[in-house]
């Protein structure tokens, strides 16, 4: 999976023979999706969205930037490729993307996070392995303004029974960040503010984490941004949207530690 992971980092648009999934009923969120099938580029399967609603705003391209920073910064979060739906699945517009199952045992957050279990010396264990990902995933929401974090599904548990190591929390649905509502124009991408997170997972963050991977975010070439922003399509995000969100990102880089250490 590691190898996928970085496969799907390197690719931009997905060519691959995606099939329905019509056993999977598809998952609530702010874009309609559909579940596709295991393939061997896809072992455990893929989401696509969005299908019946027209976005407005650059999803796809949001989802794929995302997705790839997130990756060069060693965090947990899905893979994803842009995918042109052809108007396939049930698709009103092409302009989509394909996000990768990571493990064959996904559950939402939420299931791990019940009061009596968080009571419980297991509960605790849970709280720790949990540390690492959700304060860097705090720090990651702030840089790129997402405004989709506080539910219970873009925070998942897989797990891995083969391979224990790679059991862990990741990260999903980054459609609504970088500056939902046009928030980013006229310099708004300046403001960095309290981005919603549930507040149950709130008692994982790790002071520490969040610092360093602070540290991450502001070691990240500026080059290495605009890459991951430029190489997008004009069809995926257009020349205006695209200066800024490089303008925004390279810029918030450097705003992120203030914040944090004001609200740790």
């Amino acid at each position: 999976m590691n190898d996928l992971a970085a496969e799907w980092r390197g690719e931009l648009i997905s060519r691959h023979d995606w099939e329905l999934d019509s056993q999977k009923t598809p998952s609530c969120g702010a874009l309609s999706g559909v579940w596709l099938k295991q393939r061997p580029y896809a072992p455990y399967g893929a989401y696509l969205k969005p299908t019946t609603y027209v976005c407005t705003f650059p999803a796809a391209a949001k989802e794929k930037i995302a997705a790839d920073l997130a990756y060069d910064l060693g965090l947990s979060v899905a893979p994803v490729l842009l995918c042109d739906s052809q108007f396939r699945f049930g698709a009103v517009q092409n302009e989509c993307c394909v996000s990768l199952v990571t493990h064959a045992e996904v559950q939402p957050w939420g299931v791990l996070w019940t009061e009596a279990l968080q009571r419980s010396s297991v509960g605790a264990a849970i709280r720790k392995a949990a540390a690492e990902c959700v304060s860097s995933l705090a720090v990651f929401d702030l840089w790129i303004d997402n405004r989709d974090r506080d539910n219970a599904g873009n925070v998942v548990f897989g797990e891995d029974r083969d391979f224990p190591s790679r059991s862990g929390f990741i990260g999903l649905d980054h459609s609504l960040s970088m500056g939902t509502a046009n928030s980013w124009a006229n310099d708004g991408w300046k403001m960095v503010t309290r981005v919603p997170f549930p507040e149950e997972l709130r008692g994982a963050l790790d002071a520490s984490v969040m610092l360093r991977f602070t540290e991450r975010i502001e070691g990240l070439t500026d080059e290495t941004v605009v890459r991951c922003v430029e190489r997008i399509p004009d069809t995926y995000l257009d020349s205006e949207c695209r200066s800024l969100l490089v303008k925004g990102l390279v810029s918030r880089k450097s705003l992120v530690r203030e914040f944090v250490l004001q609200n740790m």
